[in-house]
């Protein structure tokens, strides 16, 4: 609802124009998402022989320094060549939250089951949707955006509402 999916609104009836998905774009997010649900599921696999949280980022590091000429070859992305000051504080800034992030998921993903960790994940649309306001000054205040974003924030709450209150299992 934060997004508003333009062909879900138009199948509802709240918005009048249906507006085409690109291909491309749908199969790449789909990809996407079973990639990263593959990479949660083989940090789940790998918890119990020991590997340590910053070894699955460090493997994410040299995959991204592997595929990324490759993918930006293939989607014709252009090479950003002599950045500024602000760009390079930018893209170090960018790495550094990104390995952070992984390292932490990965952390996570060792201690909580897949579902409940990757639960919290959801979490980044509502902090993306408050940076864009806040930092980025693109407000998207709308009802339901604002809708949206209570709606995932009431789902942390519920989540970590259920694990603080469940009864506790005696492991005999």
């Amino acid at each position: 609802m934060i997004g508003k999916p333009p062909i879900l609104f138009h199948l509802l009836g709240l918005q009048d124009e249906a507006a085409e998905l690109s291909p491309l774009g749908l199969l790449a997010a789909s990809t996407a998402a079973l990639c990263a649900t593959c990479v949660y599921l083989i940090i789940r696999i790998l918890k119990d022989r020991d590997v340590h949280s910053l070894v699955f980022v460090n493997y994410l590091a040299l995959a991204a320094v592997v595929t990324s000429p490759l993918l930006g070859w293939a989607f014709e992305e252009s090479w950003l060549r002599r950045p500024n000051a602000w760009a390079l504080t930018l893209l170090f800034l960018l790495a550094s939250l990104a390995s952070l992030g992984e390292t932490l998921l990965a952390v996570g993903l060792k201690m909580e089951t897949a579902a409940k960790a990757t639960s919290m994940n959801y979490l980044q649309v509502v902090f993306a949707f408050f940076f864009q306001g806040d930092v980025l000054g693109e407000a998207a205040s709308d009802s339901l955006s604002q809708l949206g974003a209570l709606m995932i924030s009431a789902w942390g709450v519920v989540a970590l509402a259920k694990e603080t209150w469940a009864p506790e299992v005696d492991e005999k």
